[in-house]
């Protein structure tokens, strides 16, 4: 990861999240998975009376989540180039002020 492409792409991710938050919402929230040549995505908002919503059929920005799943696995492919052990779990929270936390998982899913 000494390169920062690992860097450079949570920062495109937290770019793509920040654009689709809507007015209503003071969070956005990815929970996403990846392999190595798959991975979702999916999208939850926050209120900012704490309650958790979706988007609803209509207006899902699926073309941001399809980005944000192509995303994920050049994450994880730059973060096992240097020999770490591979995530398959990405959890990333971006507040409306563009502050974020990033988590991960290394359970692999179950089938």
């Amino acid at each position: 990861m000494p390169d920062g492409r690992d860097s450079d792409i949570i920062t495109r991710i937290g770019q793509i999240l920040m654009s689709i938050l809507p007015d209503n919402a003071v969070t956005i929230t990815v929970n996403g998975e990846a392999d190595v040549d798959y991975a979702n995505a999916a999208l939850e908002l926050r209120s900012p009376d704490g309650t958790v919503f979706y988007f609803g059929w209509d207006d899902n920005p699926d073309d941001a989540v399809d980005e944000i799943a192509d995303l994920l696995i050049d994450l994880r492919q730059v973060m096992a180039e240097d020999g770490s052990e591979p995530w398959y779990g990405f959890t990333m929270a971006v507040q409306r002020d563009g502050t974020f936390e990033v988590d991960f998982s290394y359970e692999p899913p179950t089938d």
